[in-house]
């Protein structure tokens, strides 16, 4: 989980980052914090959301795959999801969108985040896939189900929250 943690870090400086510079998310929000807070109060949530996420990945994911027939154990199944989840979100979301508000300001953010959000999100399916594959020794299609599972439960929980 140090990985979930890690990560969460770096997004919280980015928001607070965001924040402070007095920047506001453009879209709907799902909860009723001012748009012009937003960024500030993602940045205080941000570390626990992302560990309750990494949690409902792995206890669903690992839930399935036991029911599936899966051997592995939660513990050893921990780590490598936590890696999978963290490792894409830091390097194919956090990196570049840090990148792209420094290269090119704050404003394209949005149209760049339409090409490597769904790249993160694909990277972090597959990983997650491979760890339960590794972990439980189940076929790809078993691990892709149970690893989807888990990121829908991930996701449920992040998306009111997070943008």
């Amino acid at each position: 989980m140090k990985f979930v943690v890690l990560n969460a870090i770096a997004w919280a400086a980015l928001l607070g980052g965001l924040g402070i510079a007095g920047h506001a998310p453009s879209g709907p929000l799902l909860i009723p914090v001012p748009r012009e807070h937003y960024y500030l109060f993602e940045a205080i949530a941000v570390v626990p959301v992302h560990v309750a996420m990494a949690l409902a990945l792995i206890g669903v994911s690992h839930a399935v795959a036991s029911r599936m027939g899966g051997t592995g154990t939660r513990s050893a199944l921990t780590p490598r999801l936590a890696l999978a989840m963290a490792g894409p979100s830091f390097f194919f979301w956090w990196l570049p969108d840090v990148v792209v508000v420094l290269a090119y300001g704050f404003e394209t953010l949005a149209p760049a985040m339409r090409v490597y959000v769904p790249v993160a999100m694909v990277v972090t399916l597959v990983l997650s896939a491979v760890a339960i594959r590794q972990t439980h020794e189940l076929s790809i299609p078993q691990a892709t189900a149970a690893a989807f599972l888990g990121l829908i439960a991930h996701a449920v929980i992040g998306m009111p929250i997070l943008r």
